[in-house]
């Protein structure tokens, strides 16, 4: 009777878990067309470094707030050696977050500067195939990869190129610039699933957050030129990105990524691609072609055969 309530309890998690990770999925995939409306205004590094420092600020009051004397958060840095991971995790992460949000914008902005066009469907495919080397990269950790999810890793990648390639693929020197961020963010689901368990996840996300604006901000002041008038100009994107998709969103992935295993993360957080068409479709009016609508199809089949319990099935009947 222990142990099926044990099992049960952590099946309930991993519900609650893979949902988050949805949330996470939704909130970075409209973000997409925030990203966009920006890269004409401002440079990669100003946007990264405003939008940090917003969710930043966003998040003081929140770890304030879930970090209580007693509480397990609290808890984890209590002592030196949890305040020294959490500063630790923190600074890692965020100098991952940093190279994946800045190749990312980057990438976005180049497609503007040469096609004229965000090209954020090219983008959204590309920075998803991390959830080809999430797993690849986790072999070198020996984090073991199920058959299952390496077929639902495939059916996931068919579904993606055609949600997001439209007109063929060729590649251009923007897509380097966003493979660079789709390894980047490979590294840095693989590094929150190594801390998850052992920081304060509030005192982590905020921060990773500032190491993100700190370095996005140095690099603004070097090789960019600031207008504050076009920064007030664009407050409600720089607000959305910074409070949803930069503080709520990573936050959710933190707490997360403690019940869920970091290759099925992936598989989920591919959705974003999936719910970027969708905002395009409800804020841009823009239309979804048949194949399109297949990939998204495909990649809801993937994620949803990644959640299985095939394994745990095959136990039960042995």
């Amino acid at each position: 009777m222990l142990v099926k309530i044990t099992i049960s309890g952590m099946k309930r998690k991993q519900t609650v878990s893979s949902l988050m990770l949805l949330l996470t999925a939704v909130i970075w995939g409209t973000a997409f067309v925030a990203q966009g409306a920006v890269s004409s205004v401002l440079g990669a590094f100003t946007f990264n470094a405003v939008r940090s420092f917003v969710g930043a600020a966003f998040m003081v009051p929140i770890f304030f707030l879930f970090t209580k004397k007693g509480s397990e958060q609290a808890m984890r840095i209590a002592n030196r050696e949890g305040r020294l991971i959490t500063v630790k995790a923190g600074v890692i992460c965020g100098s991952l977050m940093f190279l994946g949000a800045f190749f990312q914008q980057y990438g976005i902005t180049s497609y503007t500067a040469i096609y004229g066009t965000t090209a954020v469907g090219k983008a959204g495919f590309i920075t998803t195939l991390y959830v080809i080397l999430v797993p690849i990269f986790g072999m070198i950790f020996k984090k073991k990869v199920s058959l299952q999810i390496w077929i639902s890793v495939l059916i996931a990648v068919i579904g993606l190129y055609l949600l997001c390639v439209k007109e063929g693929f060729s590649v251009d020197l923007p897509d380097l610039y966003v493979l660079v961020c789709a390894v980047a963010y490979s590294f840095y689901i693989l590094a929150v699933d190594r801390y998850a368990n052992r920081v304060n996840t509030f005192l982590f996300s905020t921060i990773q957050l500032f190491v993100c604006g700190l370095i996005s901000a140095v690099c603004m002041f070097i090789f960019e030129t600031v207008v504050w008038a076009d920064i007030l100009s664009m407050w409600f994107p720089i607000v959305y990105t910074g409070v949803f998709s930069s503080a709520i969103a990573f936050t959710l992935e933190a707490v997360a990524q403690k019940n869920t295993d970091p290759a099925i993360s992936s598989l989920i957080f591919c959705l974003e691609s999936v719910f970027a068409a969708l905002a395009g479709w409800l804020i841009l009016n823009e239309t979804m072609t048949g194949n399109e609508v297949l990939g998204c199809g495909l990649m809801f089949i993937a994620v949803v055969l990644s959640q299985l319990p095939f394994n745990r099935l095959k136990r039960a009947n042995r």
